[in-house]
């Protein structure tokens, strides 16, 4: 059996492998582990796991083929977001040219982002999401002693916005910014309409409202030092 992750990493997913392994021991199957993704696999960076060498883990297709039968791995578990879904795809439509693609291939849905198929729920996004409340309740414990500003908060997720979502509706939020692909949108939104924002926040100040707290993505890559609210608020 082989085991592989493939994207970026996200919490539990050496849990994952530490169990997977542990399993297969105990059945008496042998694993190999392929290190550094498909690269690996491709550079025959493959070795035999045993049971001590997950202790504490609670962490071109021809030749990918040849690297399959060449350390006879007879079922294939891939750990990882998107980029795992699109790998065993591409093994399984070139399954008729490459019999070593002819195994068992299971993903384990593992993704911050929350954002694969088939799936309500992916390892690592309730840790991700557990994280930023934690960060902006501290946040907001800054903002009760330095009233009249505004808070402007980045998370990850790609174009998604599970956490960004989740995270704004739990929170209250003044204003949640979600970045969509650009296919769907009419028009780029930028640092200005970011601005926009902040003064519309600067405004509800004006009327008695003493903090606010914007919530937004990375994928804006909105560059917050540009904003100067000591001028707005």
């Amino acid at each position: 059996m082989g085991v592989i992750h493939i994207g970026a990493p996200a919490c539990g997913m050496n849990a994952a492998v530490r169990s997977f392994v542990r399993n297969c021991i105990y059945r008496g199957d042998t694993v190999m582990g392929i290190h550094d993704g498909i690269d690996g696999l491709i550079a025959g960076n493959i070795k035999e796991m045993k049971w001590s060498d997950v202790t504490g883990w609670v962490c071109t297709g021809g030749l990918i083929a040849s690297r399959l039968q060449e350390f006879k791995i007879q079922g294939l578990l891939i750990i990882g977001g998107f980029e795992a879904y699109q790998a065993v795809l591409q093994f399984t439509e070139n399954r008729e040219e490459h019999p070593a693609f002819r195994i068992p291939m299971i993903i384990i849905p593992s993704t911050i982002s929350n954002n694969v198929p088939g799936t309500e729920f992916s390892l690592g996004c309730d840790t991700a999401l557990n994280e930023i409340t934690e960060i902006c309740d501290r946040i907001r414990q800054s903002a009760q002693g330095t009233k009249r500003r505004v808070f402007v908060i980045e998370t990850m997720g790609g174009y998604c916005g599970y956490l960004a979502t989740l995270a704004g509706t739990i929170l209250k939020t003044v204003w949640l910014v979600v970045q969509m692909q650009p296919i769907f949108m009419k028009e780029k939104f930028t640092i200005k309409d970011l601005q926009m924002d902040v003064y519309h926040v600067a405004t509800k100040m004006s009327e008695g409202v003493q903090r606010g707290l914007i919530l937004e993505m990375k994928k804006l890559l909105t560059i917050i030092t540009r904003i100067h609210l000591s001028s707005l608020c």
